[in-house]
């Protein structure tokens, strides 16, 4: 934060505002980025006046004021190189040995995530050849409806996993009632993530701790080098129709608003349609709403353009042209520094450990560059050359199971269990106290997604975090 009293840094936030130079203005173009996408990119905050530090970036401070901000490294540009299949897979299996090797070195035990993923369980497959004690893995074993909201069952693909490389398996178990830690989660973020996965990392990390391990492996960041999130199908398969005129795309658009979102498939579907009739960047960058701007624009009064630092960003990459490959830049530079890799940090640390990310090494990130992209999204298949190159070590059905993400099964939950929050955190009363939203639209939003009509299930979730940092803003000392 550069104020008038001189320039102050922390890890995080909430140690900022504990400073009375620190204005408590709120920063709208942040707020309409975590409606809209979850998270808000960098350099933004929920505050005007504090700033995030890009990764990559280094800032010079002379005599109490920012001289100069300027970046040392950045994610090297594709590159299609001549080689076969073979070799693509003998190079990256070469590189995620290195990296997961040299990220075992630690004075103390090291444990790892295994979710039965297919990133996860190849971090194992590796790791565990390099300690000589058995390598403990940690999974989450939910109570209740886990496989709802269309969501894919992880714990017998963990347990098969670890079963065929021959590891322990410790299974934390959660249940719905994790929801009354919600308001504890947003402190610890120090931003409003609306993303309950966080609660996920910190209940392994606590288990891991209990157990002496302050070191633990993730298999974070295999998607977003190497493919296999929804909207990079979604994209690919942008070629079947981004070629009719944009009449035609409009009402392909309108269409996929249409639709209900009771059933995962027509919900999936719709949401990789709604934005048909954008062009260029701008319809690559709608892959990551969770919410329409013009949804936004009318809940806080105020229009939001929550992809102005990512298109910004593109453009100022023109040695990245192809779009998957810019969604890939993307991924990496925004969605996992300040989504994934920012609450991983976080909810670790409050447990006191460290998390290591092996897939992200620079070894590994510069052999991803040069890997050819037709080997990493092939067809339908996301991460196609990882897959090929894990078929010896793991086993079939676990290598190509579908994508399932590292979540809670929200949507029922709001109907259930984080009904109560719901109904107090954006009740007429608390949404009037801060002044930030109209309550009439967060009705609205309420009544289409308890109908079936409309899917705003994270943006209400969204909202009520937005809503929980605010009461911690205005009660520092108690909440953080």
């Amino acid at each position: 934060a550069q104020t008038p009293a001189g320039f102050l840094f922390a890890s995080e936030i909430k140690s900022l505002i504990l400073s009375n130079d620190v204005a408590r203005s709120i920063d709208n173009e942040a707020i309409g980025c975590y409606l809209t996408l979850l998270w808000a990119p960098a350099p933004l905050t929920p505050l005007k006046i504090v700033k995030k530090l890009l990764p990559g970036h280094a800032l010079r401070i002379k005599d109490g004021r920012i001289v100069d901000i300027h970046r040392f490294y950045q994610l090297p540009a594709p590159i299609d190189a001549s080689i076969d299949e073979f070799e693509a897979i003998a190079r990256l299996r070469q590189a995620l040995d290195s990296s997961i090797r040299r990220q075992m070195v630690a004075d103390v035990p090291v444990g790892a995530f295994l979710s039965g993923g297919l990133d996860s369980s190849t971090v194992v497959s590796f790791a565990r050849r390099y300690t000589e004690m058995p390598l403990q893995c940690f999974t989450i074993s939910y109570t209740g409806k886990a496989g709802a909201d269309g969501m894919e069952v992880d714990l017998p693909y963990a347990r098969r996993v670890a079963k065929h490389l021959g590891v322990p398996l410790h299974e934390v178990e959660v249940t719905p009632a994790i929801v009354s830690e919600l308001p504890w989660m947003v402190a610890q973020l120090d931003e409003p993530q609306a993303d309950p996965a966080c609660l996920n990392a910190w209940h392994i990390c606590r288990a891991a701790r209990a157990r002496g391990y302050k070191v633990l492996l993730s298999g974070a960041g295999g998607d977003d080098l190497l493919t296999g999130y929804r909207r990079h199908l979604a994209l690919q398969s942008e070629r079947l129709w981004s070629w009719l005129p944009h009449r035609a795309r409009r009402g392909m658009a309108a269409a996929a608003k249409a639709l209900p979102a009771r059933n995962a498939l027509l919900r999936r579907t719709g949401k990789a349609l709604r934005y048909a009739d954008l062009d260029g960047d701008n319809r690559l960058l709608s892959y990551f709403f969770w919410n329409s701007p013009s949804n936004v624009s009318t809940l806080i009064g105020t229009t939001v353009d929550p992809t102005r630092l990512l298109r910004e960003s593109l453009e100022s990459r023109p040695d990245i042209q192809r779009p998957l490959d810019k969604m890939l830049y993307i991924e990496a530079t925004y969605f996992l520094a300040d989504h994934n890799l920012a609450y991983t940090d976080r909810m670790s640390m409050a447990a006191g450990v460290e998390v290591r990310v092996p897939l992200i090494d620079k070894e590994t990130i510069d052999c991803a560059a040069a890997i050819p992209l037709r080997f990493k999204q092939r067809g339908r298949e996301g991460k196609w050359i990882l897959k090929r190159a894990m078929e010896q070590d793991l086993p079939k059905d676990v290598v190509y199971r579908p994508k399932a993400g590292f979540g809670v099964p929200l949507r029922a939950w709001l109907q259930g269990p984080l009904k109560p929050t719901l109904d107090d955190q954006l009740s007429k009363n608390s949404v009037n106290s801060f002044g930030l939203f109209r309550h009439s639209v967060i009705d609205q939003w309420r009544r289409s997604n308890e109908s079936g009509e409309g899917d705003f299930a994270y943006p209400l979730l969204a909202a009520i975090c937005i809503q929980l940092w605010m009461q911690g803003l205005n009660n520092v000392d108690e909440s953080f």
